[in-house]
């Protein structure tokens, strides 16, 4: 299932407005009624930054996530037409490096590792699947300060 989508990304315990990203990837689905995915994203997450001096810009951070999903397709028994999923992953993301900004960010300011745990739900219509979901942070993005990532997300895939 190749898709793309949109984000919405916020950090806890920073002074962030919410800043519009992107992803593209790739899940690989088995199962019927109860379901298993993994797959591969590269997720351009920008979060829109104040610091001490009120200097407010979009710093984009971008990594390669790895969702591990389980779910439940309530419409299992009518899947090739329709079908409504819940889902919860596991996502470990491993930054790459940090879009051109002017407060000073630097690959060298985040960390390599982030942990999220992601829910959501998702439709298939044919061979067009919708998903909504959220990513919560676990482990802090910047190396120097509480800061737990949040990300809103919408995907719009297809299923072969």
């Amino acid at each position: 299932i190749p898709y793309v989508g949109v984000n919405f990304n916020q950090i806890s315990d920073l002074e962030t407005d919410m800043g519009v990203g992107y992803h593209l990837g790739f899940n690989y689905k088995r199962g019927k009624f109860f379901y298993w995915q993994a797959g591969a994203k590269f997720n351009n997450a920008v979060y829109r930054i104040t610091n001490s001096l009120d200097t407010t810009d979009n710093v984009g951070i971008r990594s390669i996530d790895i969702p591990v999903t389980g779910g439940i397709n309530f419409l299992s028994a009518i899947n090739r037409v329709v079908a409504l999923r819940l889902f919860v992953s596991a996502a470990p993301s491993f930054a790459l490096g940090v879009g051109e900004n002017d407060l000073g960010f630097s690959k060298d300011d985040i960390e390599t590792f982030c942990l999220y745990g992601q829910g959501g739900i998702g439709v298939n219509v044919a061979f067009l699947v919708i998903e909504a979901g959220y990513n919560y942070g676990f482990t802090n993005v910047f190396t120097s300060a509480d800061s737990k990532p949040g990300q809103v997300f919408v995907n719009l895939g297809f299923r072969f």
